[in-house]
């Protein structure tokens, strides 16, 4: 669908996910479109699970401590976080 709107003009920065559509391979897709131009953001929970960051295995409160070293704007409500962007 997405890849359908930029063919017929449509352009963004940004694609919102819910959760339960945020696979790997949608994500990789959506990057894939115009060179990367377009940047995903999605909610992560904030339980057991991992998730890969920049080829690791890290946990909730892991990538947390990395994004913020790294200095990225992170928000957090109802225990889910997400990615705003760069500052």
């Amino acid at each position: 669908m997405i890849k359908r709107a930029v063919k017929n003009g449509l352009m963004a920065k940004y694609v919102l996910l819910d959760i339960w559509f945020s696979s790997q391979n949608f994500i990789k897709t959506s990057r894939n479109i115009k060179d990367g131009s377009i940047h995903v953001v999605r909610a992560l929970k904030r339980d057991k699970r991992n998730y890969e960051y920049k080829g690791e295995q890290v946990n909730f409160k892991q990538l947390v401590a990395k994004l913020k070293k790294e200095k990225k704007k992170v928000v957090a409500v109802s225990g889910t976080l997400t990615i705003l962007k760069s500052l």
